[in-house]
């Protein structure tokens, strides 16, 4: 069996997924904690009905939101379609913290990532968590705000427009592609710490 060991020493193993390395959710929690043990995963139901649920999950540091991830499953697909809803989620908001990525074949289309940390090309690129660099990085997805500086629009809208790139990723079981990843995780870096998405935006 295939392991991976974490920057602290745990060995974690690697399943086998139609001939690719995989790294569950829950050894991907267990590399997040050895390095964040104060840090909180926050879950909510957005949507639940008898055919499907979506969750969102969301990742803190004390006060500061540092990465969110929505997942919808179908009871179709899985009786237990709530809890899987869930562990996606987290899966999904541990991508955006650069978590497994690099084991999570389910969510590479290409250069997209949906479902799991992986660093499409861009985002290794991307400007450090805080300073003149992040504050000037340029949108590229969409068209209200493509072109424009993350300074330029109101914090409020970029999260709404953040929040509604995911649903869509969801509600048309597309992943997301390089510059939404790269978009959303540049928001992360600019947001600053004293602003609280879930108390201002409907997810």
């Amino acid at each position: 069996m295939k392991t991976f060991t974490t920057p602290k020493g745990s060995v974690l193993p690697i399943t086998d997924l139609r001939g690719k390395d995989y790294l569950m959710v829950c050894y991907r929690l267990v590399w997040f904690r050895e390095e964040h043990p104060d840090w909180a995963i926050k879950t909510e139901c957005v949507d639940m009905n008898e055919k499907s649920c979506l969750f969102r999950a969301a990742i803190y540091n004390g006060p500061t939101l540092v990465s969110s991830g929505h997942k919808r499953e179908e009871k179709a697909h899985f009786h237990d379609y709530e809890e899987k809803a869930e562990t996606g989620a987290i899966g999904r908001a541990l991508a955006h913290c650069g978590f497994g990525t690099q084991f999570a074949p389910d969510i590479h289309e290409g250069e997209r990532i949906v479902d799991a940390p992986v660093e499409p090309k861009g985002l290794n690129k991307l400007l450090p968590p805080t300073g003149a660099k992040v504050h000037d990085y340029v949108i590229k997805v969409g068209k209200k705000h493509k072109g424009k500086k993350l300074s330029e629009v109101a914090i409020e809208e970029l999260w709404q427009y953040a929040n509604w790139l995911e649903l869509q990723s969801q509600e048309k079981k597309r992943p997301l592609n390089g510059d939404a990843l790269e978009f959303i995780a540049a928001l992360n870096a600019f947001t600053p710490p004293d602003f609280n998405p879930e108390e201002k935006l409907p997810f």
